[in-house]
């Protein structure tokens, strides 16, 4: 292998870059992208395979070793301990790949990027870790390396690790807003939860939120009073506004619109929510009927006295066999119980509390016909229990409101 190679060249040239700019050095600055996307390529490259515990190959990842070195047998600085500690904390980031990449990002801010590699190179580890091909495999690039890595470790960072909710997905980071609202039990949002990030679907108009556009339909809710909003939350998002009655509310928002343009991993989920990214970009969506979250009511079919989930698949069945008007509606799980309402008049069809709800589920024969069986006498005295029959040809909204109703106060689609 050369002496000299290009992926230190790369990181050397964002490194450089530092020193051009004023401090501290912020997310503004465009080199951190480039520099942190240039180290991650160096850790990735010619990691060994390892077997885990189960004889099974492990996915070589970065992170894996990068962690094991904050333990204290190593003798890592507090710094670096409390950078990784930090990550393994945080819930924006899922995978080991985000938290590598928040890894990166903290050692900047906490002026300890160069740690793990000087401990990789004092313990030897990097024979365990990295094959001849790599740089860290190579003596001579790893002390080049070092060289560069020292460089940011003696510069001011402020990077906002808070940003960190998409990093699983990509470096590039969304526009976000730290928000302050007045006192209130609403916000005046509707938010629907895909692959774990809280979407706004709808805005009330003239509600706290909507003033002077500071929420807008297709931007994440990521925190709420400084709780990180995930999908485990979905059901105490009132609990979370009640603890600050009387006082300001603060959020953390990501933006869907960056730079002209959605924010490109943003946009899958945007589609999986229902919503058009032409009318997102626009700003030109008005209800939440328009952004594709209604879903249509199909009838319901009495079981007597069964209010077991095997009882679904025979009601859809003889449903689809049946004439029966249907209706677009919108399913709200709210802390309570479900309730449905008309898209047209918000006239209530039916409410039943958790309580009453004794089974929901969907079947293989029509995936996009779902259900829920519910105690109630009011359509007929004789019959203890009733199931309720929904269709919507978008299956991530026919996922959430079954985990929804199924977990119980746990909301898919909810108002703050």
């Amino acid at each position: 292998m050369s002496v000299s190679d290009p992926m230190i060249k790369d990181l050397k040239g964002s490194a450089v870059h530092f020193l051009g700019v004023s401090q501290p050095v912020t997310d503004d600055t465009e080199a951190v992208r480039t520099f942190c996307e240039a180290l991650e390529r160096i850790l990735l490259r010619g990691l060994l395979v390892r077997i885990n515990a189960f004889g099974y190959w492990r996915d070589p990842e970065p992170w894996h070793w990068l962690e094991k070195l904050s333990f204290k047998k190593f003798g890592a600085p507090y710094l670096y301990q409390l950078s990784v500690e930090k990550v393994r904390k945080c819930e924006k980031v899922r995978t080991n790949t985000g938290r590598t990449r928040l890894l990166i990002r903290h050692c900047l801010n906490n002026r300890c990027l160069h740690i793990p590699f000087q401990l990789l190179l004092e313990t030897k580890q990097y024979k365990l870790v990295y094959g001849r091909e790599s740089v860290l495999g190579s003596d001579i690039l790893a002390q080049i390396l070092m060289s560069v890595v020292l460089l940011p470790s003696r510069l001011q960072f402020k990077l906002d690790t808070d940003n960190s909710r998409f990093l699983d997905d990509a470096w590039l980071l969304p526009t976000v807003r730290r928000l302050t609202f007045v006192p209130t039990d609403q916000l005046g949002i509707s938010l629907t939860f895909v692959d774990g990030k809280a979407i706004a679907v709808e805005v009330l108009p003239d509600s706290v939120a909507s003033e002077d556009e500071q929420v807008e339909v297709g931007d994440v809710l990521d925190e709420l009073n400084s709780v990180v909003i995930i999908a485990g939350l979905q059901g105490c998002m009132g609990q979370v506004l009640r603890k600050s009655a009387g006082h300001p509310i603060t959020a953390y928002v990501i933006k869907a619109k960056h730079k002209g343009t959605l924010y490109g991993p943003l946009v899958p989920l945007l589609r999986r929510a229902g919503l058009s990214t032409t009318q997102v970009l626009s700003g030109s969506i008005s209800s939440i009927s328009e952004s594709k979250q209604a879903m249509t009511y199909m009838g319901h079919v009495l079981t007597a006295d069964r209010g077991d989930v095997k009882e679904i698949k025979q009601a859809i069945r003889q449903l689809l066999g049946e004439h029966q008007e249907t209706e677009q509606v919108l399913l709200d799980c709210h802390d309570m119980g479900v309730t449905v309402t008309r898209v047209d008049n918000s006239r209530v069809l039916m409410k039943h509390s958790y309580m009453q709800i004794s089974s929901c589920g969907c079947t293989v024969q029509a995936p996009n016909y779902f259900a829920y069986i519910a105690e109630d006498r009011s359509i007929s005295p004789d019959n203890r229990f009733v199931c309720y029959i929904f269709h919507t040809e978008n299956q991530d909204l026919i996922d959430n409101t079954l985990t929804s109703i199924g977990q119980g106060f746990k909301r898919t689609h909810f108002a703050v």
